[in-house]
């Protein structure tokens, strides 16, 4: 059953690994949830099938029901990289659908999976009609916000720990042992 699928995605797995902050079906008022269901279609896939590409304009969002998905993002040698994978109850596609961006990475089935698919117009309706899940959709993209700039502030960092190991002319050998919080702050 797709509810029970929606209901059973776990908190927890929201916050373990990377990002840290995951969009689900959960973090909606249980209304727009409802509505989100109603309003879409669900769509059957197999293993290997391709249900978004990296640079499609997206019109619907969709929630991964049941099964796992791959996340991944195309590199210009033609191999994909694997983020992470999506799990039953996430949501994906809100920032392309609501502003019409291209999809930042590709979506593939990694075995038997169904999802939903609520299409714009269906799921801008449901914003109009529930306030509460636009602030709720609005809080759920200021998380991914936050994440973008913790992901930024830890590259910056990763980058400043290499630019001192070239400084030191040891840029093979520079060992984050080296690099305590107390450290770290002297590079920023």
């Amino acid at each position: 059953d797709p509810r029970g699928a929606l209901e059973g995605a776990s908190r927890a797995s929201q916050w373990a690994g990377w990002p840290r902050y995951r969009e689900t079906l959960q973090d909606l008022p249980a209304d727009v949830a409802q509505a989100m269901q109603e309003a879409g279609r669900q769509r059957r896939w197999r293993r290997g099938q391709v249900l978004l590409r990296q640079g499609q304009l997206v019109d619907a969002v969709v929630v991964c029901l049941q099964g796992r998905l791959d996340i991944m993002l195309a590199a210009p040698t033609g191999r994909d990289t694997l983020l992470r994978w999506l799990q039953p109850g996430e949501i994906v596609g809100l920032p392309t659908v609501l502003a019409g961006v291209p999809f930042p990475t590709t979506i593939k089935a990694a075995g038997p999976a169904t999802t939903l698919h609520v299409e714009r117009h269906a799921f801008i309706g449901i914003l109009e009609r529930h306030p509460e899940g636009a602030i709720a959709v609005a809080v759920l993209l200021s998380h991914r916000l936050a994440e973008v700039f913790r992901g930024s502030r830890l590259l910056a960092i990763a980058v400043q720990i290499v630019r001192h190991g070239v400084e030191k002319g040891k840029p093979n050998e520079v060992r984050l042992e080296e690099y305590r919080d107390s450290n770290l702050a002297s590079l920023e």
